[in-house]
């Protein structure tokens, strides 16, 4: 995508846009209500009269805006030769349906999205500490969850466009656009545990900035998740090129609240974030080598 020559100012851009949309509307505390007549039951505040905006500030909550998580959102630091940090940002945009996405849509055009994400490796080791790629995936795409039970497991399914481009000129330009569709399967094995398996299968529509891609990537990301309800999650996600070259991404996280020594700071909100990526591609500026191993751990707010 040429027309991305700022890629720090766009992320920059972004980050505002999700702390906007995340940050809500600020609450004054509600004033405390009369007790109650003997005989007489408690009258129930409406959310309106509870949820009332700072008169000093224009603020929106994120119900009005029709905004949601899309991919996991996480900021974790590692190393291996250099020390380095990965984060993520990534939003969905449903301009005609609900904000919850697991209500469904009367019409077809209710469950449209417009989603962006935004994955970047920053060397905190090298002078200046630049950042070593940015990827920028705009997509649209029609989502329904839950359709119904389908081999066994609860079936879903997501399909569109997806861009993705690293904003930078010359030589290191890359850039590809893709058709994709995603089902998924979701299969409980007892009350505590669950695995999911979410292959993206897609086609490249233009690739000619690296017209070899598929030799590294393939046609398939295969997902598979183990879950324990309100507990452990463990997403590694699989790539093999064409030229039977590959890639394996670990993603695990485990809540802040069920950490003993976390919980009695008070520390309630996010993940424990490990990451483990091995394998070529790592970002679509090196997608064609195989860069060292690398381990992080951080902060995972959207699992």
């Amino acid at each position: 995508m040429h027309a991305m020559r700022k890629p720090t100012q766009i992320g920059w851009s972004v980050l505002v846009m999700v702390v906007l949309a995340l940050a809500g509307r600020a609450a004054e505390p509600p004033p405390e209500a009369p007790a109650p007549a003997a005989g007489e039951a408690a009258a129930v505040a409406p959310a309106a009269a509870v949820a009332r905006s700072d008169p000093g500030s224009f603020q929106t909550q994120t119900t009005e805006l029709g905004i949601s998580p899309n991919e996991p959102v996480y900021f974790s630091i590692g190393f291996n030769e250099k020390v380095n940090a990965k984060f993520q940002l990534s939003l969905k945009f449903r301009p005609f349906g609900a904000t919850d996405d697991s209500i469904k849509g009367e019409h077809v055009w209710n469950d449209l999205y417009l989603a962006y994400t935004q994955t970047s490796i920053w060397d905190l080791e090298s002078e200046s500490k630049p950042f070593f790629d940015t990827s920028y995936r705009p997509s649209i795409f029609y989502q329904r969850r839950d359709i119904g039970e389908l081999f066994g497991g609860r079936f879903s399914l997501r399909g569109g466009f997806e861009h993705e481009s690293n904003g930078k000129g010359g030589a290191d330009s890359r850039s590809i656009n893709i058709l994709f569709i995603r089902p998924s399967w979701w299969w409980e094995i007892d009350r505590r545990w669950a695995v999911a398996f979410s292959p993206k299968a897609y086609t490249y529509l233009e690739k000619s900035e690296n017209p070899d891609i598929a030799e590294y990537r393939g046609y398939v990301d295969w997902q598979v998740t183990l879950a324990q309800n309100k507990g452990i999650r463990l997403t590694t996600t699989f790539r093999v090129g064409t030229e039977g070259h590959s890639s394996v991404l670990a993603d695990f996280s485990y809540p802040f609240e069920d950490i003993t020594p976390l919980r009695a700071i008070g520390l309630q909100h996010g993940y424990l974030h490990i990451q483990y990526f091995n394998g070529y591609g790592e970002t679509i500026l090196a997608y064609d080598r195989q860069l060292p191993w690398q381990l992080r751990v951080g902060l995972m707010i959207v699992r």
